[in-house]
């Protein structure tokens, strides 16, 4: 049923709409309070304020939704709900004349025949002025017959004013503050894309004439609530947060991954992110067809850069001069389409696309194969986010087969390895000490990764029982057995934890020289590398060794550099550097910063 009108939430019924609203209720609840405080000869007018995508539409026709539900406001008020775009709107008199026209198309029956006839009377005066006072005297009269006041509804004000010709514009909005402020029978509910100069100029019209509400990306738990909402299943924090970060907190977009992903594993969602645009190319697409020539040739070189970028930057991407450039970039923000980022200096500021969907949406089509930046971050937010069915099937499998056979026992060592080692519990001791040598002389690969895997986990579980040097011996039995039998990534592993390993005995000069052999070497193919795990390790060493600079430098000068982007900027961030990253880089770096946080309490906690 709503699959069809999947880009415009306007055809939808107050039944369907009041189902669907479960984000944005703090912002309703403050217009409702407004709504119901205007009961005296002045109205408070409401603006809410965001990005496209950031859920204004319906936060507003939820708000209409609740004034026809509510038996003591729809005795008092009346919505009127104008088009999403008011494309007839260009002098005082068309708003009016627009306004006329909607409450036709929402009128009853009994009502409309004789709205429709003023308004095809109207159409007819070609004087402004006269139209303007002719049909707002039909709407008051509306208004008293029904004896209730009007709540206009009105999307994209600063586009409204931004088609009305220049001149005209003050002559507007002068006439709108006139009739806003001393007509109580009147109240203005409107959005905009992004402010503009009528409400922030103290000599324009619209100054301080609103109550403005602001519209912020969602939060991990709201995403999590409209995910919930929209896909009929709870899903992971973990999850929730990759999605987030991916979306830019945008309702629309979560939108559209709760649909086609509510089925998929974070780790087949964010493999499948290339099925998830092509299914959605008419929405993307959109963005670039309602753009005019000159804005979307700054839009895409803005998307080609994908880290926030300045005006002089993307004029130089996008071959034009700086200053048109800026113009231009200025109209697309007023669009909603492009965000100034928060981060930017006074003098330096800084611009990146605000549906973060679109712009991986773009560097996945464009090129010939999917883009190695946008690869490497969504195998690294794979990588760190939890895994919870992962965790279980781990428990079971365990719980299962104390005695296993050789396929459980490459099973079990396999969850192990994924990151599940802790919560294996103490069944894993049976198969850590005796097991692994009864496969050891087998000829199959999958038996021969096992044992170098439980090699690996019995060396950890060595450590963690304060047997350094029998740990360290454990490990390099594992390197052996991974690197004979053809796997250098999962290599890696054991290598780290034998650093730590020699850190925490106390000799950190030869760790920190094995670690920066061990990056020196990094392997061409490290596919097989388990990333969550080897993330945690080198986060554990950082804490142990205090050596975020050096770890700092032995990324950036590695084959490791663009795989661990996310970490080489929460690393700079942590040492008070400058770095310039996408948006969602910046995101998974922030996470990375609280993840060590709560290391380096955890640590200090221990010790004291």
């Amino acid at each position: 049923m709503i699959s069809n009108k999947k880009y415009n939430i306007g055809f939808l019924s107050d039944e369907e709409i009041i189902s669907l609203f479960c984000v944005r209720t703090k912002e309703m609840e403050m217009i409702m309070e407004t709504i119901g405080e205007n009961i005296h000869s002045s109205n408070q007018h409401v603006l809410v304020i965001g990005p496209r995508g950031t859920g204004k539409s319906t936060l507003l026709l939820r708000c209409a939704a609740e004034v026809r539900q509510d038996q003591t406001l729809k005795e008092r008020w009346l919505p009127i709900v104008f088009m999403e775009e008011s494309y007839e709107v260009g002098s005082m008199g068309e708003f009016w004349l627009e306004c006329l026209f909607q409450m036709v198309q929402q009128a009853t029956h009994a009502e409309r025949k004789g709205l429709q006839a003023t308004y095809d009377e109207l159409l007819l005066e070609l004087n402004d002025d006269q139209l303007s006072q002719k049909a707002m005297a039909r709407i008051m009269d509306f208004a008293d017959k029904k004896k209730r006041r009007l709540i206009l509804i009105v999307e994209n004000l600063n586009t409204l004013f931004n088609e009305i010709p220049g001149p005209q514009q003050d002559d507007v909005g002068w006439k709108l503050r006139h009739t806003l402020q001393n007509e109580p029978r009147i109240m203005l509910l409107a959005s905009a894309t992004s402010r503009f100069e009528q409400i922030d100029h103290s000599g324009k019209a619209l100054f301080e004439l609103f109550r403005t509400i602001q519209l912020k990306p969602l939060k991990t738990q709201e995403c999590s609530t409209l995910w919930q909402q929209i896909s009929g299943k709870p899903s992971s924090h973990g999850t929730v947060r990759a999605i987030e970060i991916l979306t830019g907190g945008s309702p629309r977009l979560i939108s559209i991954v709760a649909k086609f992903g509510a089925q998929l594993s974070l780790n087949e969602l964010l493999n499948e992110l290339l099925d998830l645009v092509d299914d959605h190319t008419e929405y993307f697409k959109s963005h670039l067809e309602n753009l005019p020539p000159k804005e979307r040739r700054v839009y895409l070189a803005l998307a080609d850069l994908w880290i926030p970028a300045t005006a002089k930057e993307i004029a130089t991407r996008a071959r034009q001069d700086i200053r048109s450039c800026s113009a231009l970039l200025n109209r697309l923000i007023s669009r909603g389409v492009v965000v100034e980022d928060e981060n930017s200096k006074p003098r330096r500021k800084l611009y990146y696309l605000n549906e973060r969907m679109y712009n991986i949406y773009y560097l996945l089509r464009r090129r010939r194969r999917p883009d190695a930046m946008v690869t490497a971050l969504l195998r690294f937010m794979t990588a760190i986010y939890p895994r919870q069915q992962l965790l279980e099937i781990g428990h079971k499998l365990v719980s299962d087969c104390c005695t296993p056979t050789g396929k459980e026992f490459a099973d079990i060592n396999c969850m192990a390895y994924a990151g599940l080692y802790n919560h294996l519990e103490k069944e894993k001791n049976l198969l850590l000490d005796k097991t692994p040598w009864t496969f050891k002389d087998s000829q199959e690969i999958e038996l021969q990764e096992s044992v170098a895997r439980a090699l690996d986990n019995k060396g950890f579980d060595l450590r963690d029982t304060g047997n350094l040097k029998e740990a360290i011996t454990c490990l390099e039995k594992a390197i052996t057995f991974f690197e004979r039998s053809g796997h250098p990534g999962r290599s890696l592993i054991s290598k780290l934890s034998r650093a730590c390993c020699v850190a925490e005995d106390g000799n950190h000069k030869e760790s920190l020289e094995y670690m920066e052999d061990m990056f020196r070497k990094w392997p061409d193919n490290e596919a097989d590398l388990p990333l969550g795990m080897f993330i945690e390790w080198l986060l554990e060493y950082i804490i142990i060794t205090d050596s975020d600079a050096r770890i700092l430098a032995m990324i950036q000068t590695s084959r490791a550099a663009e795989l661990l982007q996310p970490l080489i900027t929460a690393l700079k961030l942590e040492l008070g550097q400058e770095t310039r990253v996408s948006v969602e880089v910046r995101e998974v770096a922030a996470d990375i910063q609280k993840k060590l946080a709560q290391m380096r309490k955890a640590l200090k906690d221990d010790q004291s």
